[in-house]
């Protein structure tokens, strides 16, 4: 069967796990491996509701110090802390 065919062939070959390209003479290589960003992309936090406090210390609620964490790919960022908030 087709199948069988298939996993013979599939025994017997190897396939590269990459593939050379030549590059162009004179060709700043930096530009492939570093490539220019396509835009810009700003991010404006405005505010937070209904957060719950966290702070407590033996049923005793104390005061919350909120942040916020925003990841945008590989990148994480972190407000700054509003100490004794909630």
């Amino acid at each position: 069967s087709d199948s069988l065919l298939e996993e013979l062939i599939a025994a017997h070959l190897v396939l590269p796990n990459r593939v050379t390209v030549p590059v162009k003479k004179g060709l700043d290589v930096t530009n492939l491996l570093f490539p220019l960003p396509c835009g810009v992309i700003r991010v404006h936090l405005l505010e937070a509701e209904m957060l719950a406090q966290k702070d407590s210390f033996l049923g005793i609620r104390g005061k919350s110090d909120p942040y916020a964490k925003v990841s945008i790919g590989l990148q994480h960022f972190r407000s700054r802390t509003i100490y004794k908030d909630l």
